[in-house]
């Protein structure tokens, strides 16, 4: 029975250790091997802080990632680049919603889907995108009426001090 030199020994160490160190670095970036992509495209005005590696979301749960954002300076607009898992199916009347995950106003992608009936996207194909306003932006929509109260309570309020002060 032959020997196996220490030569291909280490060789097959070396390829399962890369192998081990790819698969370790799709697993950590949150990349499915085995499972297949397509990649749409989606234009928007302004990304508003939306990174290469966002998450886009379906009914909450993770469907893809962002994988490129690329600036088109002649038309001043933003081409992004996402891959959704081939499970996901678009309807005609999808669309994605460019939102604000938590205060800190991390952006992600929120899949919104289209009619069931209607015709499927292909891979490749662009998809129209709606900018959502973040959290912040609600609150202060929501406040803006309060503070109002606010400042006229302090202004009546200001007028009786003067009026008990003479």
């Amino acid at each position: 029975m032959n020997k196996i030199p220490k030569e291909v020994w280490i060789g097959l160490f070396a390829t399962m250790a890369l192998l081990l160190l790819f698969v370790g670095i799709n697993f950590l970036k949150g990349d499915d091997l085995f499972t297949g992509r397509n990649t749409y495209y989606s234009v928007l005005d302004d990304v508003k802080g939306l990174k290469v590696s966002a998450p886009v979301l379906f009914k909450g749960l993770k469907a893809g990632t962002v994988t490129d954002i690329e600036l088109n300076p002649e038309e001043g607009l933003v081409l992004v680049t996402v891959e959704v898992s081939k499970k996901i199916k678009l309807t005609r009347g999808a669309s994605f919603r460019l939102v604000s995950t938590d205060l800190f106003d991390t952006k992600a992608l929120l899949i919104a889907p289209g009619p069931s009936s209607a015709a499927l996207y292909r891979d490749s194909d662009t998809l129209p995108a709606l900018i959502a306003p973040s959290l912040i932006e609600n609150l202060v929509g929501d406040l803006t009426p309060l503070k109002d109260k606010v400042e006229t309570s302090l202004t009546k309020g200001n007028r009786i001090l003067e009026a008990l002060q003479s």
